[in-house]
């Protein structure tokens, strides 16, 4: 097996369409809601790069999926394992923001107040000053939700919501608004965090994207149980809706997390 940094000139055309090929597959399935499909495309990826000699390539494509599927299928910790166990096999680190995604998704919050602090400094100081692709701000963003870091929410909320963009494009697909909304919500901005998710169930539901289409509208029935009492049925639609998709998509962690708050609806 070749480790080297660079690719071998046989490498080149077909391998690196092959390559392509996996992500893109990858992609769709997770639009579709196809995880368990896209967790072996990710997989596929890392396996066929090292198989060619191109393990860095190879860890690009796959964090165009990882992540995504990691908040998804609540791989967490042990999603960061495998990463890390294949970054130290060739010589490969990951990322800040990415670490700290994983760390977020498996509980370990306390891990990635550093990360965080760290971005929250720089964007309040030199928020013209881009250390990151949009993508990745997006998932800053994400992982303060997740972690309850209000100050980097709020410094990347002030950042990301007069964006244009309404996904973050190929590289780790979510939706922006909805994180937007979540952001909000910490925040306290209820009524702007309601306009953000009504706004990522359009675009969900305009893109056919299944996951975040039911997140969204699980995150927004939670909104209208704390805070809008009296929509208590249509948060108990929105929850239907999300029990429904969750279970198709096998996505373990939101499918326990949407049946509690129908179990406290029951009681």
């Amino acid at each position: 097996m070749v480790r080297g940094a660079m690719e071998s000139p046989r490498l080149a055309g077909l391998p690196l369409t092959r390559r392509i090929s996996g992500v893109i597959h990858a992609l769709l399935y997770i639009m579709d809601g196809q995880l368990e499909k896209a967790a072996k495309c990710h997989d596929d990826i890392l396996r066929l790069g090292a198989e060619m000699g191109a393990p860095q390539a190879a860890a690009v494509y796959a964090a165009w999926s990882g992540p995504r599927l990691s908040g998804y299928l609540g791989w967490g910790g042990e999603g960061l394992r495998r990463l890390e166990e294949w970054g130290q096999a060739f010589g490969l680190s990951v990322p800040d923001h990415i670490r700290a995604y994983y760390l977020a998704c498996g509980g370990r919050t306390a891990e990635v107040v550093t990360i965080l602090d760290e971005a929250a400094n720089h964007y309040a100081a030199e928020p013209e000053r881009t250390r990151h692709t949009f993508g990745a701000l997006v998932l800053l963003l994400e992982t303060a939700v997740l972690a309850k870091h209000t100050r980097a929410a709020e410094v990347l909320f002030n950042m990301l919501v007069g964006a244009a963009y309404k996904t973050t494009g190929v590289a780790n697909p979510t939706c922006v608004a909805r994180h937007l909304g979540g952001a909000a919500t910490l925040l306290g901005r209820y009524q702007e965090a309601r306009k953000h998710y009504e706004e990522a169930i359009r675009v969900a539901t305009d893109m056919r994207f299944r996951p975040e289409l039911a997140l969204a509208r699980l995150e927004l029935a939670e909104l209208l149980l704390e805070h809008h009492p009296k929509e208590r049925a249509n948060a108990l639609e929105h929850i239907d809706f999300a029990i429904s998709e969750f279970r198709d998509m096998k996505m373990r962690p939101w499918l326990e997390r949407a049946l509690r708050h129908k179990e406290i609806l029951k009681a």
